[in-house]
Formats: structure tokens, sequence, C-alpha cells
């Protein structure tokens, strides 16, 4: 079984308040949301071991080896001003990758990926990082829908899982 499964991802997805979806955002728009989060990054020392990028400033090739690890999507290397990307620095020694994307899809996507079978790991890494974040960011919630997206699929709790798997 282990030998069938190569890794597991859980993913947060989260809109900050007072803020259109980034669909509908300029690039002055994407700029604020991505201040806000590298100051609320800036003001917690939980974050002090995570890295900032501007995704402008990454090198396409660097770029390309981040979508096929699976870290951002192709649509994050479009039109990237006002893009962003948080890494922890010392993820990959401890065998996973944790990650906060800024302005993919939505304002924030928080993703941790481990090898195996580790989805109840991943899942309580990325609600970790969001209660952290919570408490210098107010996100777009109401309640009775639960954490705004601009993806019906993940309106409400804004979780995602997912598990790769060799089939052989």
């Amino acid at each position: 079984k282990q030998d069938i499964i190569l890794n597991s991802t859980a993913y947060i997805y989260r809109n900050i308040s007072g803020y259109k979806f980034n669909a509908s955002n300029d690039r002055s728009e994407k700029e604020n949301i991505l201040f806000h989060i590298r100051e609320a990054k800036n003001s917690i020392k939980f974050f002090n071991n995570f890295n900032f990028y501007y995704i402008k400033d990454i090198p396409r090739v660097q770029r390309q080896l981040l979508i096929e690890k699976k870290v951002i999507s192709p649509s994050m290397t479009q039109k990237i001003a006002g893009k962003g990307l948080l890494l922890q620095a010392d993820s990959l020694l401890k065998n996973k990758l944790v990650a906060i994307i800024i302005n993919e899809d939505e304002h924030i996507k928080i993703q941790c990926q481990m090898p195996g079978i580790k989805v109840k790991e991943c899942y309580k890494e990325v609600i970790k990082i969001e209660k952290k974040l919570e408490k210098k960011v107010s996100f777009s919630f109401r309640q009775n829908l639960g954490y705004l997206t601009s993806n019906p699929s993940i309106l409400g709790t804004g979780l995602k899982v997912e598990i790769l798997a060799h089939l052989p």
C-alpha cells in the first residue's frame, strides 16, 4: 500500500475580507493583498522560518519546477504582478513541503505535501498555519455559507485533499 501512494496533500483556500475575488482584482488590489499577507507574516513569530518570494523574481526554470512539484499552478505564471509565495525554509528537511501561495485563484492557498499516506498530518499542518494567519488577517466568511471562495466546489470549508497514487 505504501508503494502505491506517492504523496498526500492538503490545501486550505481563503480570501481576505474587504477585497474582491482575484478574477476581479486589478494589479493594485493584488499588490495590497500581497502587502497585507507579508505584514501578517512579519508580525507573527511562527512565520520566521518562512521565506517570501515574488513570483516575478523567480526565474522561469524555477517557476516551471514549482509547477511540476505542484506547489503552484500554471495560472500562477500568467500575469505575475502581485503574486507571491511563502515557503517554509526547513520543511524539506522534515520530508514535507509547506507553502502559502498568494493571489493564485484565491487570495491565499495554504498547502502541505508529504510522502505516503499522511492526510491527517497534512491537514493538521494547514489548519495550524490558517489559525496563525487568522490572528492578523480577517477571512471572508458568512455564517450560512462558510468561507467564501470564487470556486463553488471549495465554498464552505475551503479544504481540498489529494492523494497521488501510482497504479502499475
